[in-house]
């Protein structure tokens, strides 16, 4: 499988009419290229491009990464954004971007989400700590957040998820000012949970 290695700086900028697109050369389906790796002190600033098929869209490999995203669309990838590292201090911010029939969505710790979409995915956030998100859509997904951590939710909808819009065991946090509309369970919560 092929991948971009960034050990250094990646700016991909494009514009609202002429994206950058990261895909298959070959026919495309999920998982036919590997991922955009962050490595070792990488910083990154990714606007108006789009990521399809890939095993793991956006990968972090190590704390000291930065990235920005803004107007990224994920789509069709098995991990839209994961990482085996907890970045630390919000060093990854998505901003009116799309998460479409991933997966995951994000599989990551540590990010702050701002105007962003998340549909039809099996996950759209999973076992994620420390995440921000405000003014963002969670619609047919078959899990909203299921997260075993913090989280901090403002101003976001929550449509029509198989399962729940936000939930998982040991997961709290605040969830103020959203809307909640046919979920299975539009929050579930547990008894460990210190009210």
């Amino acid at each position: 499988y092929h991948q971009i290695w960034n050990k250094g700086l990646l700016t991909a900028v494009g514009t609202e009419s002429a994206r950058i697109t990261f895909d298959s050369y070959h026919t495309p389906s999920t998982g036919t290229w590997n991922q955009l790796l962050m490595d070792i002190n990488a910083t990154a600033d990714f606007k108006y491009c789009d990521v399809s098929c890939a095993i793991t869209g956006l990968y972090f490999a190590n704390t000291n990464s930065q990235v920005s995203i803004y107007s990224v669309n994920f789509t069709s990838c098995n991990y839209a954004i994961a990482g085996s590292v907890n970045l630390g201090s919000e060093k990854l911010s998505i901003e009116k971007s799309s998460f479409r029939y991933c997966t995951t969505g994000i599989y990551l710790s540590y990010c702050s989400i701002s105007s962003s979409t998340f549909e039809n995915n099996y996950n759209a956030i999973k076992d994620c700590n420390n995440i921000v998100i405000a003014n963002s859509v969670f619609v047919n997904n078959e899990y909203g957040i299921n997260s075993n951590g913090y989280y901090d939710v403002s101003y976001s909808s929550f449509v029509s998820n198989k399962q729940y819009g936000v939930g998982a065991n040991y997961s709290y946090g605040p969830i103020n000012f959203s809307y909640f509309y046919n979920n299975w369970t539009g929050v579930k919560l547990y008894a460990d949970y210190p009210f």
